[in-house]
């Protein structure tokens, strides 16, 4: 996670701390999870930051508007748990348009 952080952003992360593991089922067909990770910050006299890469045009977002920006179903509903004490595991299944069909989040 760092090592990927680190080649889109160009910055190192300063203290990764896992908080959840979402586990998805696309329509029956398709399956995944994600790994969730909070961090302290990042490493400012280390790397340059870099506005785009593979993946898009980077953004940063203040944790406070992180729920008034668009992001998909899944995310919304475990984004409560990122800022509470402990791990959460979430289980989803998401319809065609990925917007959550049924779901279960739980403290692990």
């Amino acid at each position: 996670m760092v090592r990927e952080h680190r080649e889109e952003t160009g910055l190192t992360l300063k203290n990764p701390k896992l908080k959840g593991i979402s586990y998805w089922n696309w329509c029956d067909e398709e399956s995944g999870i994600i790994y969730v990770y909070v961090v302290e910050g990042i490493d400012l006299c280390e790397g340059v930051l870099t506005f785009k890469s593979d993946e898009g045009t980077l953004e940063w977002i203040d944790k406070n508007e992180l729920s008034n920006i668009k992001q998909f179903d899944m995310n919304q509903k475990f984004q409560e748990y990122l800022w509470e004490s402990g791990i959460f595991e979430g289980r989803f299944l998401l319809n065609s348009d990925d917007t959550v069909k049924e779901y279960m989040i739980r403290k692990i």
